[in-house]
């Protein structure tokens, strides 16, 4: 008797990427994440989406995901507007599960150099 295996669907992987911060007067940052599936529904579409989970007040951080490369990498430009901590959350879909993953930006105040007076040493 021949036993046929019936492949059976896996979630997908993702991982959003490591915590990150940037410093005024910079607000943007680049997020390097990686998505991994089995190719599993034959029928299934890998889809992805990243969201806002929180962030500071009522700010909303502008989210620009790149193409996914056929490694599975893929590449996020995100642009923080106030000063504070965001959660971001990448949502992939293999067309039967779905899977997410966290990542925190946070955006931090400018250090402005505080001007101190000269030393003067006379020999």
């Amino acid at each position: 008797m021949n036993e046929e295996l019936i492949p059976v669907n896996s979630s997908p992987i993702v991982i959003a990427g490591a915590d990150q911060s940037v410093q005024l007067p910079s607000d943007t940052l680049t997020l390097s994440s990686q998505i991994s599936d089995d190719g599993l529904p034959s029928t299934g579409t890998l889809t992805y989406s990243w969201s806002q989970v929180s962030g500071p007040g009522t700010s909303t951080a502008t989210i620009t995901p790149g193409v996914l490369s056929g490694s599975g990498d893929l590449s996020t430009d995100v642009i923080l507007y106030e000063i504070g901590d965001y959660v971001l959350r990448l949502t992939v879909n293999d067309g039967e599960f779905t899977h997410t993953d966290d990542v925190q930006v946070t955006l931090n105040e400018e250090l402005i150099p505080v001007n101190s007076s000269p030393i003067v040493i006379a020999g």
